[in-house]
């Protein structure tokens, strides 16, 4: 019966000529990048909370509260045209926060608050907190 290993060594032989020959040549290109793929941030919670302190002549403040993927990038906007991309900051693994001071005169709505959680590669995960904000003139 025939060994069927005798062909492992001369192939061996085969590809060691091939790549000199393909180095030698300036022809051959061996690439070895790997093809990783990512996961789409995912963001499980957004929610914000407000402190109006105008009454006292300080700001109308609202923080933004994302949970989400952790040792990513975090924003929030306020729409239609108060902020966008608005940094946040990672508090906890996944746990990002940021906070926004509204005008002194800024009043009505509804408003929006949307965070985003990106990463370079995977790309962005958007989601809106469904409670809408609204600014009313404070009551004295």
């Amino acid at each position: 019966m025939r060994d069927i290993r005798v062909a492992g060594p001369l192939w061996r032989v085969l590809g060691s000529v091939f790549i000199l020959a393909g180095c030698a040549s300036n022809r051959m290109l061996l690439d070895l990048r790997a093809n990783v793929m990512y996961d789409k941030p995912a963001i499980r919670e957004i929610a914000h909370t407000i402190d109006d302190r105008r009454l006292d002549a300080g700001p109308f403040v609202v923080a933004v509260t994302l949970t989400g993927d952790p040792g990513l990038a975090a924003t929030f906007d306020i729409s239609p045209g108060i902020v966008e991309r608005q940094p946040m900051k990672e508090v906890e693994d996944g746990r990002y926060e940021g906070t926004f001071s509204f005008a002194p005169d800024l009043y009505g709505g509804p408003y929006w608050v949307t965070g985003r959680l990106a990463h370079e590669r995977a790309g962005e995960h958007v989601m809106r907190d469904p409670v809408a904000l609204t600014i009313t003139v404070p009551e004295r």
